[in-house]
């Protein structure tokens, strides 16, 4: 938060981006910033905002924030196959494999998709 030394209207501060970015917005009068638009890791993991602090007599100040995106797990695993069948003989004592399934988990790497960890 930027402070004036100013009184009056001289000494009252608005605040102001100096481009407006989609994911971002500003409260005017208090300086917040809050989250408007989705973030994705994969796509930008870095985010450098120029805030300016103008006073009531045109003066003004900027300050610099940078917000880092940090990556979640946001991909589900995926089945190799949409159904898997099975057959198991009666009576049968002994451990038997039923069915292999397999799944992967689609991943991106530098912003291309890829299939990466396959699970049986």
């Amino acid at each position: 938060m930027a402070t004036d030394g100013d009184v009056g209207s001289f000494g009252i501060v608005r605040y102001y981006f100096s481009d407006e970015p989609d994911q971002f917005s500003l409260d005017v009068n208090t300086g917040w910033v809050t989250l408007s638009g989705s973030l994705d890791y994969e796509l930008m993991r870095r985010y450098t905002l120029t805030v300016l602090a103008r006073d009531g007599g045109g003066e003004e100040t900027t300050g610099r924030l940078r917000v880092n995106v940090l990556d979640v797990n946001d991909n589900s695993p995926i089945f190799q196959k949409e159904a898997y069948m099975g057959s198991l003989r009666e009576n049968e004592h002994t451990t038997q494999q039923v069915a292999r399934v397999r799944s992967f988990i689609r991943v991106s790497c530098s912003g291309l998709n890829a299939w990466l960890a396959a699970f049986d």
